[in-house]
């Protein structure tokens, strides 16, 4: 099975990413590479010029072409867009130790549900409907306060990862032109993807009755997300060259 990283530096955003240096964000991931198992197809998704960050790892590339950010997950979306069949795509600081075991292969999974989410999510939630998305995607009016974590993709259906996407840049298109221009959160630094990605997947498969399959808590992966991001600084700062 194919697995992919998404890598840019023009992405390393978020509170604990921005305190953090770029060497450090690359030796996650390539710590992230060598530890997942070498019965996947490693690949990485990036601009050409950091190419030579990986390419003692035995992966393969597709190249990554620079556009405007808007969500944390636009990367992920982007090459999901490029891809069909079965494959895996992974946060560059997300360990799989061993070959996930799906006894029966679902058609779409994620990392894990986030059951209950930061009141500030709700907040965007909320200016969403008030902007009017329902308009144009009614499920946002379903009664939800939980998310979907990507930090693990699993793709294994084209039909419903295509009409997936397709809802995912709609609300791309409609935050870029209702939303960042009246509330500028990404000028400021405050990451709406929370909302835009995670939140609007999970109402997206409510929606449309769809039950993903969630890798945790069987599955055998730490993810370093958020505040457990800096866990392998003093360990990245013994053991590592700079890598850029």
């Amino acid at each position: 099975m194919r697995i992919i990283w998404a890598y840019s530096k023009d992405y390393k955003k978020g509170n604990k990413n921005n305190r953090l240096p770029h060497e450090y964000i690359q030796y996650l991931f390539r710590k992230a590479i060598k530890i997942a198992p070498d019965s996947y197809e490693k690949i990485v998704y990036t601009e050409e010029e950091n190419f030579p960050i990986f390419s003692d790892l035995g992966v393969s590339f597709i190249p990554l072409k620079k556009k405007p950010f808007t969500f944390l997950a636009d990367l992920k979306f982007d090459i999901a867009d490029q891809l069909s069949g079965e494959f895996l795509i992974s946060d560059g600081d997300l360990f799989i130790e061993k070959e996930l075991e799906l006894k029966v292969k679902p058609k779409i999974a994620f990392e894990a549900i986030v059951e209950k989410d930061h009141p500030n999510v709700l907040k965007f939630k909320q200016i969403l409907i008030d902007k009017g998305i329902t308009k144009i995607q009614p499920y946002w009016n379903i009664e939800n306060n939980s998310s979907i974590n990507l930090g693990l993709m699993y793709f294994n259906d084209d039909k419903i990862k295509d009409d997936y996407i397709k809802e995912f840049r709609k609300v791309q298109i409609f935050y870029n032109h209702y939303i960042e221009p009246e509330y500028k959160f990404n000028e400021k630094g405050i990451q709406f993807s929370t909302c835009g990605s995670q939140m609007f997947s999970m109402q997206y498969f409510l929606g449309k009755d769809i039950t993903p399959h969630y890798f945790i808590p069987e599955a055998n992966i730490t993810h370093l997300a958020a505040e457990r991001k800096d866990r392998l600084l003093s360990e990245f700062s013994k053991n590592t060259k700079t890598i850029i």
